[in-house]
């Protein structure tokens, strides 16, 4: 409604008195839906990658940004060609807006382990992820 946008707009004009927008973002990812009952930049990187979120490297940090768009449809574990494509979306996105270089966006490596620990999948990086697609 007309009403509820005017009271977004009104709050997020405060928000950003309030807060840079490196700490809006902040604040966002630490709380946002990331799937399999994750929420959090922080619990999703332990849960996806078993690694803290300042440890992770560009592919990982890419497949989770473009995981809380629909935690359903990319979840690497239920969707890999879809995860894999959004994570080349952001890749592109990146490149576009000249936070990384072509360059770092190709040399970005885009591989997986898929395991299985105590009845759950988990994510590393040792498998490339053409070997994932032929296992699945």
């Amino acid at each position: 409604s007309a009403l509820q946008k005017i009271a977004e707009a009104y709050l997020s004009i405060e928000l950003e008195k309030k807060y840079s927008k490196d700490e809006i973002l902040e604040l966002y990812v630490n709380k946002i839906y990331f799937g399999q009952s994750n929420y959090g930049i922080k619990e999703a990187s332990n849960y996806y990658y078993d690694k803290e979120p300042n440890s992770l490297n560009l592919d990982e940090a890419s497949l989770l940004a473009g995981i809380f768009n629909a935690p359903s449809s990319y979840n690497p574990f239920y969707s890999l060609n879809y995860a894999d494509k959004r994570r080349s979306t952001v890749l592109n996105l990146m490149v576009r807006h000249g936070y990384i270089t072509q360059e770092e966006a190709e040399q970005t490596c885009r591989c997986y382990h898929v395991g299985w620990l105590c009845g759950i999948f988990y994510l590393s990086d040792t498998v490339n992820i053409e070997e994932v697609r032929n296992i699945w």
